[in-house]
């Protein structure tokens, strides 16, 4: 059954919202490529700085932020982007 993977996070201080949006625009394309059974993504930002990934996967068992490491381009510099110390990731079976 299809799934949600909701990542929210904030950017390091030093980290630019259009710095972040050009890394994760290279990110999108990796995505489709590199994460089995994805079927959708999307990013946005609330007033205060605070950014969700919406991810749509066909199974539960896809969904999570272990790429999150991989030390290839993009993710690295995505990541790098991240306060981690801020990430709440959940996943939801859709019914």
């Amino acid at each position: 059954m299809a799934a949600f993977d909701i990542v929210t996070f904030s950017l390091r201080p030093e980290i630019s919202d259009d710095t972040f949006i050009q890394i994760d625009a290279q990110m999108q394309e990796w995505t489709y490529v590199h994460l089995p059974g994805i079927m959708r993504r999307t990013v946005a930002r609330d007033a205060h700085g605070q950014w969700i990934v919406i991810q749509l996967f066909d199974t539960l068992d896809q969904c999570g932020t272990e790429y999150f490491t991989r030390t290839e381009r993009p993710v690295s510099e995505w990541s790098a982007c991240i306060d981690h110390s801020t990430v709440v990731a959940r996943a939801y079976t859709l019914l």
